[in-house]
């Protein structure tokens, strides 16, 4: 098992990294800050728990119908055919987050269940918006 445990807003280890600085405004998985996806490979941590955490900096709520939804999912190939949804959470947002607001979100706690493992930005409404800092998970025990 690795050894950096839960982390908190500011400490997280790269090799962990799910997404980096990213603007999610349509369904999309996360990406480095080159723009390519992010799949881990967790093939020794098959069967262990895990939490997710995101920061963000800015989040849009104009219309009242924007809504956003992260899932980490897994699958056992780099193809995601088959997906298992590990952990899905609806993050409740009801009104605008400013820019540069550095807001912490903790996903919460899952299994994984295949090899490979990535996040899902699920949004919809009229104008969603959701800048994301990072994402990041870090072993549970």
């Amino acid at each position: 098992m690795p050894s950096n445990y839960i982390r908190g807003a500011n400490n997280y280890d790269a090799a962990y990294v799910l997404a980096d600085t990213q603007t999610v405004t349509a369904d999309v998985e996360g990406k480095d800050s080159g723009g390519t996806a992010i799949q881990l490979d967790l093939a020794d941590y098959v069967g262990t728990q895990w939490v997710a955490h995101l920061r963000y900096t800015a989040a849009d709520f104009t219309t009242g119908d924007e809504t956003y939804e992260l899932q980490i999912e897994s699958c056992a190939a780099t193809n995601f055919t088959t997906i298992t949804d590990e952990k899905v959470i609806p993050m409740g947002i009801a009104a605008t987050v400013a820019a540069a607001s550095n807001k912490y979100f903790q996903i919460g706690g899952f299994t994984v269940s295949n090899r490979y493992v990535r996040l899902y930005v699920n949004v919809a409404g009229t104008s969603p918006s959701l800048v994301i800092d990072k994402v990041w998970i870090s072993p549970l025990g």
